[in-house]
């Protein structure tokens, strides 16, 4: 099944390359220490992995809002490392429950080099910063141990939908843990708190961006409490059925429809515009206009990614809407 990373997607929609890079570079002192037979090796695996959503997108807001380059942003990367590296032992662990094929025993060695190095930070997981991960973090819990378990019995709409919006906090959450650490005292307590509540909804519209993608790959998994998922249940009834026995050939038809595609993709470009609106009324008046950028950019490159997803499987009857 072709996969797309949604960490790709959101570094052309944000236009940024610069955050990734920095955050990339930031994630190698892991490799402090490591013997010298396996950094190469490490390196490598490690460049994929700093570069994925559970990080750099969290970085890119909150550096947007501050207007911070240079030592002043690198200062803040380093104040927010503990929660960084925290959130893409995630990523590691998600890319191995999904069985991803790239993920090796380096990969999971990069999960004990991002613990380790996250303590060395002393006492950063204390006070405001202890509080956050247990109102934003610790609730997810029950979440990831049901995720793609077959319910004893079927859940009715309104059910799965509340579930797939729980589901969504699954990166808002991690990126509020960074964005709390990365502010620190750069802003007063009233300012913090609402670039920390919008860092949340940011990363729980990345976790939307990433379900439209992964619609096939969530079927498959029975990881089907996703908007998208409901949303097409929602459209076509009869496919609840399909959907509960991970039967993807049964849904492609109605998952390719325009009308269905193009509600999901006005959706994802909405939903960026009302943040940046969030962000004005703040007064990230920088921000604001980044987010309103990229949304203009939204439509295009997630009509392109679904229409490489499709092609790949020989399912797309709009091959030539992006060259139109």
């Amino acid at each position: 099944m072709t996969v797309v990373y949604v960490s790709d997607v959101l570094e052309g929609i944000l236009e940024a390359s610069a955050i990734r890079t920095t955050v990339r570079q930031h994630c190698r002192t892991i490799l402090h220490g490591v013997p010298s037979s396996c950094v190469d090796e490490l390196d490598n695996q490690l460049h994929y992995i700093a570069g994925k959503c559970m990080g750099y997108p969290a970085i890119w807001l909150v550096a947007e809002a501050l207007e911070l380059d240079g030592s002043n942003l690198n200062e803040a990367l380093e104040d927010a490392s503990g929660p960084l590296f925290i959130s893409l032992t995630t990523s590691i662990t998600d890319d191995f429950l999904d069985g991803d094929d790239k993920m090796t025993p380096g990969h999971m060695m990069l999960v004990y080099l991002m613990i380790f190095e996250s303590l060395r930070r002393a006492l950063w997981f204390a006070g405001d910063q202890e509080a956050i991960y247990l109102r934003e973090v610790y609730p997810l819990i029950p979440g990831f141990m049901t995720e793609g378990k077959p319910p004893e019995r079927p859940h009715s709409i309104e059910r799965l939908e509340k579930n797939a919006r729980a589901g969504e906090r699954r990166i808002g959450a991690f990126h509020a843990t960074i964005a709390n650490a990365m502010i620190s005292n750069r802003l007063p307590p009233r300012r913090k708190d609402e670039l920390v509540n919008l860092s949340k909804a940011f990363g729980d519209w990345c976790a939307y961006i990433d379900d439209i993608l992964d619609i096939e790959v969530d079927i498959c998994a029975g990881a089907n409490a996703t908007l998208p998922i409901v949303q097409l249940q929602k459209q076509h009834g009869r496919l609840a059925h399909a959907v509960a026995s991970r039967d993807v050939s049964s849904c492609r038809e109605a998952i390719t429809a325009e009308d269905f595609r193009n509600d999901l993709i006005s959706t994802a470009r909405r939903r960026l515009a009302d943040l940046a609106g969030v962000a004005a009324d703040a007064g990230f008046t920088h921000l604001s206009r980044r987010m309103h950028h990229a949304a203009q950019r939204v439509e295009h490159a997630l009509w392109e990614k679904r229409l490489l997803i499709d092609k790949a499987r020989g399912a797309s009857p709009f091959a030539n809407a992006i060259e139109a």
